[in-house]
């Protein structure tokens, strides 16, 4: 799989090593909050970081939109307990846990309905990134609004 900067491709040169530590770096930190859990990792790319949930969740559903990116997944990380699932996630009934949403908010058009219907929900969101590849940039403020914090 070719890396266009929409997906993080793991083991690529183009990102460089500072990106991928910080993908893998919040896939470690979820670590704690899926122990001995059945998950969805929405938004599963290219499926590093859902192989590196099953290390400790009792199951792990990676779905994302894009094909080519589950059959990457599919063919590189092989698990029991881990599965692959090409599909919208604004448009199916996912059903676990816990579920997570790792930079995959901001690629979408009505992120409100995903944050209100997969609860509880692991996330990160990029603020002020300029990417072409998302729907909308977030800075702190926004993310406080989507997410239903307030001071």
């Amino acid at each position: 799989m070719n890396y266009t900067g929409e997906r993080m491709v793991p083991w690529n040169r183009v990102t460089g090593k500072q990106v991928m530590q910080c993908h893998i770096a919040r896939y470690a930190w979820a670590i704690q909050h899926v122990f001995d859990k059945h998950v969805v990792d929405l938004g599963c790319g290219t499926g590093y970081g859902s192989f590196m949930l099953s290390w400790a969740a009792k199951s792990v559903l990676g779905v994302d939109i894009s094909k080519e990116a589950i059959e990457y997944a599919k063919a590189r990380f092989d698990d029991d307990s881990l599965c692959f699932r090409a599909s919208d996630i604004s448009k199916v009934f996912l059903s676990a846990d816990v579920y997570v949403a790792f930079e995959v908010l901001e690629h979408l058009d009505f992120p409100q309905r995903i944050v209100e219907r997969f609860k509880p929900l692991v996330w990160s969101i990029p603020v002020n990134d300029a990417n072409v590849f998302h729907r909308r940039a977030y800075s702190v403020d926004k993310v406080d609004t989507l997410m239903g914090v307030s001071e």
